[in-house]
């Protein structure tokens, strides 16, 4: 059986004002982050299929124009090494890909 911890008054006012300060954190933390999300697409609907640049498996990265088996693993491969992408620039960082390829992708429907 748990028992409780008594605390004087002041203390509990004290632990509930930080709980409810870290509660607010929380949550603005999650709206700023959805509110990003929103603003600045990394991802775009393709066949029906929801795709994420720093989600996206090797099968769904080859929907892309201009992306195939090879580049696609070197995709996923750079995601795993240097972390994720962040912008469709970013992508810049993976070998093979240019600026034309990533212009295309943009064009697709894949937004900063």
């Amino acid at each position: 059986m748990v028992e409780s911890i008594q605390l004087e008054p002041s203390r509990r006012r004290l632990f509930a004002g930080i709980w409810a300060g870290l509660t607010c954190v929380q949550l603005t933390f999650l709206v700023a982050r959805e509110v990003d999300r929103l603003a600045h697409p990394r991802s775009c609907v393709v066949g029906g299929h929801h795709l994420d640049l720093d989600r996206a498996r090797v099968a769904e990265l080859q929907l892309l124009p201009g992306v195939g088996p090879e580049l696609a693993a070197a995709i996923v491969l750079e995601r795993v090494r240097g972390g994720p992408f962040g912008s469709v620039d970013a992508l810049r960082r993976v070998p093979g890909i240019g600026p034309g390829l990533v212009a295309r992708v943009r064009a697709f429907g894949i937004g900063d």
